[in-house]
């Protein structure tokens, strides 16, 4: 143990200098070889919530890839198995979307495309998510809407034309 004073104006300053222990040194070595910047995984997030007594939307929030693209799926499957036959997926809150993740989306509402009572309308694409739909064109298996408000007045308006036709 080294002790030094230091004389500063009016006043004088004593350290210690203590002996570095082991757990000291590792600790310092640890400091210094991990980095301060963490893992950074984007927030990928869905939600289901009920719009009106049969209409479900699907809440598409996030980034969305090869990674996270079961997120969509599941979800979908979920409100299928809950007997659910009108979907809107709203992607107004989606900033990413890839290939995979749509494809997931698609297989995920492929068994609804043999049902004739049921309707799955894509609402809110905008930005890179919507030339990703228009480049795949996604309208022919899809209907494409605005946004939510929109889908859901498309849905209304499939079922009163199935109603109009029976």
């Amino acid at each position: 143990m080294v002790e030094k004073q230091t004389a500063l104006p009016g006043r004088t300053v004593s350290h210690r200098r203590v002996p570095e222990t082991a757990d000291t040194a590792a600790r310092r070595a640890r400091l210094r070889t991990e980095s301060p910047v963490r893992d950074y995984r984007p927030c990928s997030m869905v939600t289901t919530e009920p719009v009106t007594g049969d209409v479900v939307c699907v809440v598409v929030a996030g980034e969305f890839d090869v990674a996270s693209a079961n997120l969509i799926a599941d979800a979908v499957t979920i409100v299928l198995d809950r007997g659910h036959r009108q979907l809107i997926i709203d992607l107004h809150g989606t900033t990413f979307l890839d290939c995979s993740a749509l494809g997931a989306l698609l297989t995920a509402v492929a068994p609804l495309r043999s049902e004739p009572e049921t309707t799955v309308v894509l609402a809110g694409a905008h930005g890179i998510v919507a030339r990703v739909l228009e480049l795949v064109d996604v309208h022919r298996f899809l209907p494409v809407a605005i946004d939510r408000s929109s889908a859901l007045e498309a849905l209304l308006g499939v079922r009163l034309g199935r109603l109009a036709a029976s």
